[in-house]
């Protein structure tokens, strides 16, 4: 019911007053024809004067015309079948007269609102792309730190300071990968509630645009590739140990949400353009998941790591 709604306001929204008026000439026509054809029977249309016999397509559509729009001069009226007919010719005159009516007076508004509503989108979406920059950002800075800690010699003399430098460089590089994901995926938790509810109340990707939807999928595709470049580095001890338990569960659903987010472009946008964007975007997501697997466990049943040799260790 919620997509018949959807389609019959998108369908009366994308329609020029024009084709709205033909549209209800063809429905006065055709129930003009009906009332022709009943006539000759007891369920056509009954002339007060009794002359039923010269009743012609010419009177038929006389009625009609009387009938949608609700005037009713009692010179003719319905009986039988024709009733039923009548009915639901006033009740779509009734509804067609106000939809020209409000597409008249509002022709002018409506491109005002559209103005705004886009400009408005486009601004959400550039906010969108930019928290997506910034998570890119944070992710480069755990990679230098954390290529700084494993290109690093311990200096015999200095052992104990070393082995503490070590370690919190390694609590800060982790803090800010997790950092990163969990900004990641709030992030795209909003874009995809911002695009269903667009997508769900007009023609989203036909009034922004694609540009900007573009830069979201390019920022991901940037944000997702970097990642895949870090896990061909690493080994498979550095990988569980940095993706293990709350981490891994919050990449884990950045990684569901990235899906997410491909699929209902993909479905929705019309743009070519568009369409590679976000099939590139779904590719890198697989292939991240088809060739490393991310450790999950219950958070009630996580346990942090020592925070001393094992983090030394696992390096």
């Amino acid at each position: 019911m919620k997509l018949f709604r959807k389609k019959i306001l998108h369908f009366i929204e994308t329609r020029s007053f024009i084709e709205l008026i033909v549209f209800f000439s063809i429905f006065t026509f055709l129930f003009a024809i009906v009332y022709c054809y009943l006539t000759p029977s007891e369920d056509g249309i009954h002339l007060v004067n009794g002359q039923n016999n010269f009743f012609n397509f010419y009177d038929g559509l006389y009625f009609s015309i009387v009938t949608i729009s609700s005037l009713g001069y009692g010179d003719m009226h319905p009986q039988g079948l024709s009733r039923l007919f009548a009915v639901l010719e006033v009740l779509f005159g009734l509804a067609i007269m106000g939809i020209l009516v409000a597409k008249l007076t509002s022709s002018r508004l409506s491109y005002h609102v559209k103005k705004l509503y886009s400009n408005d989108a486009q601004l959400k979406l550039d906010q969108f792309s930019q928290i997506f920059s910034e998570c890119l950002i944070i992710l480069k800075r755990f990679n230098r730190i954390y290529d700084g800690i494993l290109s690093e010699t311990p200096n015999t003399n200095t052992a104990i300071k070393s082995f503490d430098s070590r370690t919190k460089s390694v609590e800060r590089a982790k803090n800010l990968l997790s950092d990163s994901l969990e900004k990641l995926r709030d992030n795209l938790s909003k874009l995809k509630k911002f695009i269903e509810d667009e997508v769900n109340n007009g023609d989203f990707f036909s009034e922004v645009s694609s540009d900007s939807v573009n830069n979201n999928g390019n920022r991901i595709d940037k944000y997702l590739s970097l990642i895949l470049q870090l896990f061909l580095g690493w080994s498979e001890k550095t990988r569980n140990n940095l993706l293990y338990g709350i981490t891994g569960r919050i990449f884990d659903e950045s990684l569901e949400l990235t899906n997410s987010v491909c699929e209902i472009v993909l479905k929705n946008s019309k743009d070519e353009k568009t369409k590679l964007v976000f099939s590139t975007v779904r590719s890198t997501t697989n292939e991240i998941r088809k060739n490393y697997m991310v450790i999950l466990i219950p958070i009630s049943e996580y346990i942090p790591p020592d925070q001393t040799n094992k983090n030394i260790e696992n390096i």
